[in-house]
């Protein structure tokens, strides 16, 4: 009879450097896990059926949002005031600056509103525009019926379109990289979104003087996605995160770069980070990522929107009827999927240390136990090949490490 027993080794892992983890509402700072963001449902409610429209006016000083064949206007997402009539998804917001003049753009085919800093609303003509900027005292935009088509207006501004040398005009894009999906006034010129690349337009002076040149190509671009933040151009494509400096375009590297899926919707706040609504594959379902344009990290809010926008201070964003903002978590979710301590073998997971207090889960794919309230060291007493570790908590936690015992022989 052999008695020798099998060898096993011991293994150490960091769960807060551990690649691929989910931060639900913290992030990563200083060696450390924080609350960051939660999305909590403001107190706006008079809009009946889902919003199908929102953006930030620096201008009008607050939000425009639509929705229902109605347009609100609301300062931070508290409470909504019913502006009038706006019949149609195809629409656009921007702001407008007129001589000394400067106010709130929103437009569709039908009607359009002027909003001005004093809380002034005005009716004003309806444009067949979307995907509207405005940029060297004219308004470009796409025609409702032609993606390809881009028009702008006279020197009159927003509402002169009297075709003319130095009037409204307009320019077919060639077809090579699509329809366009947004217009941007950024840097020195006017960025065209498209399918597959960007456009870029020098629009000073008469249209006689404007220059156009396709600038790069990308994979296929989502609609909806792009936002300039930190001074680049930031957009989601069927193949990832990419941002552009004004010359080319670069992949965002970032940990959860696998699990984004299916964006539907971004803005920027803060100069600093990029917000994308899209499909968590990990956790099966939608949420908001946050992605840090100067530090590359990402992290994510535990909320499932269709639009969103930021402007003085607060981030309103919208889903079915309801609107959200962002505030300080309270609680929040680390979660490590798929830990095998870098083998396939078998393994007994068998305590966890930890620095801060915490509620912790565990599971094996089959058994799951949960430890409240965990301080310092605990028991983790889990068989399998590999585990799920989730952290709740509210607090900071400054270490997170695993220990297994390994079986080096079969």
């Amino acid at each position: 009879m052999n008695g020798d027993a099998a060898k096993t080794s011991v293994r150490r892992l960091d769960l807060l450097q551990y690649v691929g983890a989910l931060p639900l509402n913290c992030k990563k700072e200083g060696g450390a896990v924080t609350p960051a963001l939660e999305a909590r449902e403001a107190v706006a409610g008079e809009a009946q059926e889902e919003l199908s429209l929102l953006g930030y006016s620096p201008a009008a000083k607050g939000f425009f949002v639509c929705g229902g064949g109605r347009i609100y206007f609301s300062v931070k997402g508290n409470s909504l005031v019913d502006c009038g009539a706006f019949d149609g998804e195809k629409g656009f917001l921007t702001d407008v600056t007129n001589m000394s003049e400067k106010y709130g753009f929103a437009a569709c085919a039908s009607c359009a509103y002027k909003k001005f800093p004093n809380g002034t609303i005005r009716g004003a003509q309806g444009l067949s525009l979307e995907a509207a900027a405005f940029r060297c005292g004219r308004l470009f935009g796409v025609s409702p019926s032609d993606g390809n088509l881009l028009k702008w207006s006279g020197e009159g501004g927003a509402e002169d379109w009297i075709d003319g040398i130095s009037g409204a005009g307009y320019v077919y894009l060639s077809e090579r990289l699509g329809k366009i999906l947004s217009l941007h006034d950024f840097s020195d010129r006017l960025v065209i979104m498209r399918e597959r690349g960007i456009s870029l337009l020098s629009a000073y002076g008469a249209p006689e003087n404007f220059k156009l040149e396709d600038a790069c190509e990308c994979p296929s671009a989502i609609a909806g996605t792009a936002a300039e933040v930190g001074g680049k151009l930031f957009f989601c494509t069927e193949d990832g995160m990419y941002s552009f400096d004004g010359s080319k375009i670069s992949l965002c590297d970032h940990a959860l770069a696998g699990d984004m899926t299916s964006p539907v919707s971004a803005f920027g706040a803060d100069g600093r980070y990029y917000f994308a609504a899209a499909y968590s594959a990990a956790l099966s379902r939608k949420v908001l990522y946050r992605y840090d344009v100067f530090s590359k990290d990402m992290c994510l809010v535990d909320v499932s929107i269709s639009s969103g926008a930021y402007g003085g201070g607060t981030a309103l964003m919208s889903s079915g009827n309801r609107l959200y903002t962002l505030q300080k978590a309270e609680k929040y979710q680390y979660i490590c999927k798929d830990i095998d301590f870098g083998t396939v073998k078998r393994k007994a997971l068998t305590y966890i240390d930890l620095d801060g207090e915490a509620d912790i889960e565990i599971t094996d794919g089959r058994n799951v136990r949960v430890i409240a309230g965990a301080r310092g060291r605990v028991r983790a007493d889990m068989s399998g090949v590999k585990f799920d570790v989730s952290l709740k908590g509210g607090g900071k936690v400054s270490a997170l490490t695993a220990y297994a015992e390994v079986t080096d022989d079969f």
